[in-house]
């Protein structure tokens, strides 16, 4: 990860996921003890844009308790951020040598986007599947831009555990991530699922070094537009996963104020 000065002017250029080793001082690796700082680290540095007003405002540490689900909110923003520019890729020359890049970022199985290959790395879907279970089976769990729908799914759970289900799997009341957060996953799987659908055209697997299973978010998104800009594929909207995103973003970016990453 990039994470370079200490201000708003900086950190919406300074603050990039990589798959590869960045050559700088403001750069470091990120490991499985560390992924939860580094997921909040690169929203709270993205979330507020910076203006003429604020652009000189300091990061700060925070100074009250971050909740699971504030931290698992961070992770799935980071994930589908367009400056996660992590991917999987072969054949990849630097100092008269091919190279490899393997994607540990996919929070989806193969079976889930329909992929053609497995997966090399399954980092991300163990990593969440460690995170604690956010319960949301009351209105008190729900949160205020969850819809009627959420509610009722709500009332059917407590319905089922009366009956002796058990709704574990379910992600609007069972997960560890926000009605939000499993809304962007909803969504970006679905994007994932359209990727897999189709082989691209070979300029566009040469550009995006489509030459792995296990792409990053980046790659996915190019390869779309790449086939919304022709006339090969039918057209993929990325509306619902806009409205989504911008839906998690929303709810995050007070809290950034709220929690004293930055002051007002």
């Amino acid at each position: 990860m990039l994470s370079g000065g200490n201000d708003l002017q900086h950190a919406g250029i300074h603050t990039v996921i990589f798959s590869s080793g960045y050559g700088s001082a403001r750069g470091y690796f990120i490991n499985p003890e560390n992924v939860w700082q580094i997921a909040i680290v690169f929203s709270v540095r993205r979330l507020v844009k910076s203006t003429w007003l604020n652009d000189r405002d300091q990061f700060l540490q925070p100074t009250k308790p971050l909740s699971n689900e504030f931290k698992s909110d961070c992770l799935v923003w980071m994930l589908f951020n367009g400056s996660n520019l992590t991917a999987g890729a072969n054949g990849l020359e630097w100092n008269s040598k091919k190279w490899s890049i393997v994607n540990h970022f996919i929070p989806f199985t193969e079976a889930e986007v329909n992929a053609p290959a497995r997966f090399e790395s399954d980092f991300m879907v163990q990593y969440i599947s460690s995170l604690p279970v956010i319960a949301r089976r009351n209105d008190e769990a729900i949160s205020s831009t969850s819809s009627v729908i959420a509610r009722n799914e709500a009332i059917s759970t407590d319905k089922q555990i009366a009956s002796g289900k058990n709704p574990r799997n379910d992600e609007a009341t069972n997960s560890p991530f926000s009605a939000e957060a499993n809304n962007v996953l909803k969504q970006g799987k679905l994007l994932w699922q359209a990727y897999f659908a189709h082989i691209d055209e070979r300029d566009v697997r040469d550009e995006l070094k489509l030459n792995r299973a296990d792409v990053g978010w980046y790659q996915v998104r190019k390869a779309l537009q790449a086939r919304n800009a022709g006339s090969d594929f039918a057209p993929v909207s990325f509306k619902p996963f806009e409205e989504a995103y911008k839906a998690l973003t929303e709810k995050l970016q007070p809290m950034v104020y709220e929690l004293g990453f930055l002051k007002v």
